[in-house]
């Protein structure tokens, strides 16, 4: 039995058991997989295993399925996914990461929304990738389309369409911060990029700047 930080034990005979049962619901979970009592099911089992992770199944990279076993941008959960993926046995269809993956998508996406959902085209976005001096780095979302989200609602359109072209894994740098705004700072807006570059960009290849002053 393995120790994860506070939220408790990681048992590693309750992953083997997921496992197990994953493996006996993979094929008809392949073949149906909108099929809501193996979904009640499997979000129950991952659930059992750390209350705090998330999942998700779609399309594989190499494989026709893939299932994500993911920290849910908790960085300090990226062991314990990480743990419970180094178990994963091999499975005809499928394959297994630990963080979320990088999605072909052509950057439109829906959200949760006051019990509801709202559709996000993100094509016309752009963005300022700031790298700071204390190794800090930031990545500033520009959309006009954002106008008419929350503060929170920004955050989690950023997060779900940074996941979606980066992976989750770089999100989980406790040294980057990103923000989605539809307004931009003057001196800023020469270096808004097409969000198509992002992730070559991502390379953090951008011009260092000062937080002390206002970056070039």
């Amino acid at each position: 039995m393995t120790t994860f930080g506070t939220e408790g034990e990681l048992d590693t005979r309750r992953i083997e058991e997921f496992w197990r049962w994953f493996s006996g619901i993979a094929r008809d979970l392949s073949m149906e997989p909108e099929n809501k009592d193996l979904l009640q099911k499997l979000d129950s089992k991952v659930r059992s295993l750390h209350p705090a992770i998330a999942w998700e199944i779609g399309p594989g990279e190499r494989d026709t399925w893939q299932l994500v076993i993911s920290p849910d941008l908790d960085p300090d959960l990226l062991p314990v996914t990480e743990a419970i993926i180094s178990h994963a046995p091999t499975i005809s269809g499928w394959e297994f990461h630990a963080a979320r993956q990088p999605k072909d998508w052509n950057n439109e996406f829906e959200m949760e929304r006051n019990g509801g959902s709202v559709s996000i085209d993100a094509r016309d976005w752009k963005y300022v990738l700031l790298r700071y001096p204390d190794g800090n780095v930031e990545i500033l979302l520009h959309g006009d389309n954002a106008k008419h989200l929350s503060k929170e609602e920004r955050w989690q359109a950023a997060s779900i369409f940074l996941q979606g072209i980066l992976g989750e894994k770089p999100l989980l740098d406790k040294h980057l911060s990103f923000d989605l705004s539809d307004k931009i700072e003057e001196n800023l807006r020469d270096k808004l990029k097409p969000i198509s570059l992002l992730p070559q960009a991502f390379g953090f290849r951008s011009e260092s700047h000062s937080r002390s002053q206002n970056p070039q």
